[in-house]
């Protein structure tokens, strides 16, 4: 009898294991091709396209282009404009990581000299929290006419948590393979500790019986 029960407990915790660990995080990556469809091709990134955050006056202009990209065929160029992304993600999702390629096709004069405001032609903003849940924020700009490529991340920032991501150029930004890691609800891996004690004072219970 002793052995059955010890079986039914394993049996428990196994399912326990199964049923209650949650999948491990996810990296999610818009790589602008499904836009030639109509459409941006990941529903967890809100999209909110509008003026340039650094020269509001400009009205916005956008396209997936597809004379200039990464990887495959097609890029989000921006000329000028900003996209100013949000997060849809399920209850206890955060994003804890966030990278991007840019690229821009006008030299942008990198002191915003005015009149008029000029900004650079490429730029990448971050949101997030730290650590200790105080506001983090970091830029990245590109502002060459040699169309080259440049990869930036929020490795090394200090980033607890991203919430935003503003994409956004002065004139003729491009962007490509936008990704985010995406970390599930920790809370499950409690249900799971409750679930393994729960087992283990049932198995010594019954021996002594």
């Amino acid at each position: 009898m002793n052995i059955n029960g010890l079986g039914i407990s394993t049996a428990l915790l196994v399912f326990c294991c199964v049923a209650v660990v949650p999948a491990g995080a996810v990296m999610l990556v818009e790589d602008y091709e499904g836009g030639v469809a109509g459409g941006f091709s990941v529903p967890q990134l809100l999209h909110d396209i509008r003026e340039d955050e650094l020269v509001g006056t400009v009205p916005p202009a956008w396209e997936f282009a597809a004379d200039l990209s990464v990887s495959p065929t097609h890029s989000f160029h921006l000329m000028p404009g900003g996209d100013y992304i949000t997060f849809d993600l399920a209850p206890g999702e955060f994003v804890d990581y966030a990278e991007v390629w840019l690229t821009a096709t006008l030299s942008i004069d990198p002191g915003f000299a005015e009149p008029p405001p000029l900004g650079p032609a490429g730029r990448v903003h971050f949101f997030g929290l730290d650590a200790s849940g105080a506001p983090l924020d970091v830029v990245y700009e590109h502002g060459s006419a040699d169309l080259t490529w440049k990869f930036v991340n929020t490795d090394g920032v200090g980033f607890a948590e991203i919430t935003e991501i503003h994409l956004s150029s002065y004139k003729e930004g491009y962007f490509d393979d936008l990704g985010i890691n995406v970390v599930p609800e920790p809370a499950t891996f409690g249900l799971l500790a409750v679930g393994l004690m729960a087992v283990a004072r049932r198995g010594p219970r019954r021996q002594r019986r």
